[in-house]
């Protein structure tokens, strides 16, 4: 919270007939009995003060020749103001990367860790849905911060994308946009991903609408599922374009 301090409020002599007062300011204006005469308030916030508290606070003093002023003298107040929140950014890990001359992108040396997306979530994304608990709990754990994580949703891994090139200008991360990608990534470098693992694709499939296909990389399985779904195999594995 930000704190705005109010020192002191001035305002201009006016009429001492509170009906002109009224017409001539609006019904934001008022009177003040103070001394030998009313004087107009300016600020209809002000108005709203008991005749008591503005006779206290109220102090009439010359300020030019000819020109009277009205000095609301008010004790310091600290006004607690909201203040957006800051975000510091939090450095997401950048993955190592595999640059083989027969694939047309650069592939991760391993699926998405514990610690990319510990970070990313440090850093304001928020886990939600499907599994949410096993991916918090797969993340907590320091100890596998290097280690690749399952219970990575596409939906995650979009979002660790979005990040990851918005803290790294000119890198161009993304993830394998089709299955025959994949494929050719699995039959290039599979030797070197590692674990029996289920990993995201961006093809939507045909026959049904807003699912996407994964594939098992050492078991040759496929499957189709919603980009919200979590499971313990279920990883992300990063590519770049050159």
């Amino acid at each position: 919270m930000g704190k705005v301090v109010f020192e002191r409020l001035r305002f201009r002599e006016g009429t001492r007939n509170k009906d002109g007062a009224l017409q001539r300011r609006g019904t934001g204006g008022a009177s003040l009995p103070i001394g030998q005469g009313r004087f107009t308030m300016l600020r209809p916030s002000d108005a709203a003060l008991s005749e008591a508290d503005r006779a206290a606070k109220v102090a009439m003093r010359q300020v030019l020749p000819g020109i009277k002023e009205i000095q609301i003298a008010v004790p310091v107040v600290a006004v607690e103001v909201p203040t957006p929140a800051v975000t510091a950014m939090i450095h997401i890990p950048l993955p190592a990367m595999i640059d083989d001359a027969s694939l047309s992108v650069k592939v991760a040396a391993r699926v998405v860790t514990g610690g990319q997306m510990a970070a990313l979530v440090r850093g304001g994304y928020q886990i939600t849905g499907h599994n949410r608990e096993r991916l918090e709990a797969a993340i907590a754990d320091e100890t596998m911060a290097d280690m690749g994580t399952g219970y990575v949703s596409l939906l995650d891994g979009r979002k660790l994308v979005e990040e990851l090139n918005r803290q790294n200008p000119g890198r161009k991360f993304r993830l394998p946009q089709s299955e025959a990608e994949l494929l050719d990534i699995f039959r290039a470098i599979g030797d070197k991903i590692g674990a029996n693992l289920w990993i995201w694709t961006e093809e939507e499939t045909f026959s049904t609408s807003g699912v996407f296909v994964i594939r098992c990389l050492h078991s040759g399985g496929r499957d189709v599922s919603n980009p919200g779904r979590r499971y313990s195999g279920h990883v992300v594995l990063l590519v770049e374009d050159r």
